[in-house]
């Protein structure tokens, strides 16, 4: 797994203090090519902001690498976050500060992910 933290697009290093000129999709192509199959996706504008994760950056990235499980950070703040990532087709998420802060209760989100699955493979 490769952790991918950006901000506006950049990959952003030294604990989210320095940018590196990389956009965060040329990157995340980059290294899947190199063999990473796992890429879990931080948007640290909306990290810990409990306000939605960056949809639309996730999407590309899902869509533009269908060889790779995409993990999503940042933002997650209630279930219906997690079934549109899962409807995406992001393969997880991070949700610590969500089930800290209480916004999400774990076991009424894995079920509802859980259905959204189910209801996938009997569509498919």
């Amino acid at each position: 797994v490769v952790s991918i933290d950006a901000r506006d697009g950049e990959v952003r290093t030294e604990g989210w203090t320095a940018g590196s000129g990389l956009n965060a999709l040329q990157f995340a192509l980059t290294i899947a090519e190199a063999g990473v199959t796992t890429i879990m996706f931080t948007d640290i504008g909306r990290d810990s902001t409990l306000t939605e994760p960056n949809f639309e950056a996730l999407e590309e990235l899902v869509r533009t690498l269908p060889q790779c499980r995409i993990v999503a950070s940042g933002g997650v703040a209630q279930v219906a976050h997690l079934v549109r990532l899962s409807e995406i087709g992001c393969t997880g998420a991070i949700v610590g500060k969500a089930l800290y802060e209480g916004t999400i209760d774990l076991s009424e989100a894995i079920a509802a992910v859980e259905r959204f699955s189910v209801s996938e493979t009997a569509e498919a």
